[in-house]
């Protein structure tokens, strides 16, 4: 992990890195419109991802990007997958 070109040098140097604990790993990537349902579902208590309203990044079917760490555990505390297919 990390590299030695990084131009910032906050990933250096590479290393390697151990996974001790189990964690889960969805099979496909969250898109735009399943985390807008998220947002939706929760009201203001989060802020939009950074590239939310970027033409280039925030197509329905695209996975979502520019969301914060904690913003991402938050989601995590959600049943999602219920949000995801209401119509």
């Amino acid at each position: 992990m990390g590299s030695n070109a990084d131009p910032y040098g906050d990933e250096q140097p590479v290393h390697t890195v151990t996974i001790s604990q189990d964690f889960l790993l969805s099979k496909y990537p969250v898109t735009n419109a399943q985390y807008g349902k998220f947002m939706e579902s929760i009201g203001n208590k989060i802020k939009k991802p950074e590239y939310w309203d970027d033409r280039r990044f925030n197509q329905p079917d695209q996975p979502v990007v520019g969301v914060s760490w904690h913003d991402a555990i938050e989601f995590l505390q959600v049943d999602w997958w219920s949000i995801a297919d209401r119509s």
